[in-house]
């Protein structure tokens, strides 16, 4: 039984496929046009440079990583060289440093018994002066007393001394009065 067309009924039989199968096939299609129109190809190549960028990035990133490393370690070793000169040098000033205040105290000692030796010096020779001060005075006062006596007992201790001890008690008389 054939039907006529204007008997025609429509024919529902492709409305019964699942559409999900059309957005299959239609994406196959597309994706076939894609391939023809050579964007694949071009993906790849994009991300294969991409890829090659990176690499390229992530190799000097290394070269970076190391130089900076070698530099770090550079600049420890400075720092521990400086440190170790620092510290000798420190050293080196206290021990001078030490040695300078033993100097100055060294010097200072020596001052000061230079001056206590000048001191007990000009006091021994002012003691002296003093001295011969209080002598000369008392000669000068005994020759006084001396000579009036020996001019009022002269006849009479001529006679009694030696004439001999009699001229050395003149002259020690003389050079005590000078």
């Amino acid at each position: 039984m054939r039907l006529r067309s204007t008997d025609r009924q429509p024919d529902f039989r492709i409305m019964t496929v699942k559409p999900e199968y059309f957005v299959y096939l239609s994406f196959i299609v597309f994706l076939m046009i894609l391939y023809r129109a050579g964007v694949f190809k071009m993906a790849t190549d994009f991300l294969d440079e991409s890829r090659h960028q990176i690499e390229k990035e992530a190799e000097e990133a290394r070269s970076a990583f190391k130089k900076s490393e070698t530099v770090y370690a550079e600049y420890k070793t400075r720092m521990e060289s400086l440190q170790k000169k620092a510290d000798e040098i420190l050293e080196d000033a206290k021990i001078n440093a030490s040695e300078m205040q033993k100097n100055a105290l060294k010097q200072v000692e020596e001052l000061r018994v230079r001056y206590q030796e000048m001191t007990e010096k000009k006091r021994a020779e002012m003691d002296k002066a003093a001295r011969y001060e209080c002598f000369s005075h008392a000669a000068a006062q005994l020759k006084g007393d001396l000579s009036e006596k020996l001019r009022s007992e002269k006849p009479q201790a001529e006679q009694s001394i030696s004439p001999r001890y009699f001229a050395m008690f003149e002259k020690s008389l003389q050079k005590a009065g000078n």
